[in-house]
């Protein structure tokens, strides 16, 4: 079981070559959990075709406040993208991590990546718990049908009604066309 003691940080970027010979990522991996202890600082870097979104995440020491604060700080002007992050700042508030991100290069797939992030935090359908690795390839419960054939595409690391880590696999720009409409339309 996940404990709120331990932080994890796993970053899989795995390389595949098209049929024109052109080498692309795949997929992200990234999985953040709290740590009670304020010295943490971790990084990753989400890549979707010419898209690469950098965050960076740092758990601030405040003595005059239990709780850091949420940062995120967004150079790009698409009012979608605005809108999006608007929910992602919000619903951050409530936790207990100081989120940086930084857009490195502004290509067509950052609203979409925007709309992942927003939609696995704001998804709450999926309750799986525990999670595992088959060789190379994170999957949920090897004895739940259903989580497994949502691992297959993503799935969300859950503790105590906390969204605490996230996975997504694939073609981001196909994948998760919808998580645009659901974050578009969360109000």
């Amino acid at each position: 079981m996940l404990s709120d003691a331990e932080i994890y940080f796993v970053e899989q970027l795995t390389q595949v070559q098209r049929v024109n010979n052109q080498q692309y990522n795949q997929f992200a991996d990234v999985y953040i959990q709290r740590n009670p202890i304020p010295s943490v600082e971790k990084s990753c870097i989400l890549t979707s075709n010419n898209t690469v979104i950098s965050c960076h995440l740092k758990k601030q020491l405040q003595e005059e406040l239990e709780n850091p604060r949420i940062t995120i700080n967004l150079e790009y002007s698409s009012d979608e993208c605005v809108q999006l992050v608007a929910l992602l700042s919000r619903y951050l508030e409530a936790s207990q991590q100081t989120l940086f991100v930084d857009v490195i290069n502004e290509g067509p797939q950052f609203g979409t990546l925007l709309a992942l992030a927003c939609n696995i935090l704001l998804e709450t359908k999926l309750e799986i718990k525990t999670v595992a690795k088959i060789g190379s390839t994170w999957v949920a419960d090897p004895n739940d049908v259903e989580a497994m054939s949502a691992s297959c595409k993503l799935f969300v690391v859950k503790n105590e009604s906390k969204v605490v880590g996230m996975r997504a696999y694939g073609k981001i720009a196909e994948d998760f066309q919808q998580g645009i409409k659901l974050a578009v339309d969360y109000e």
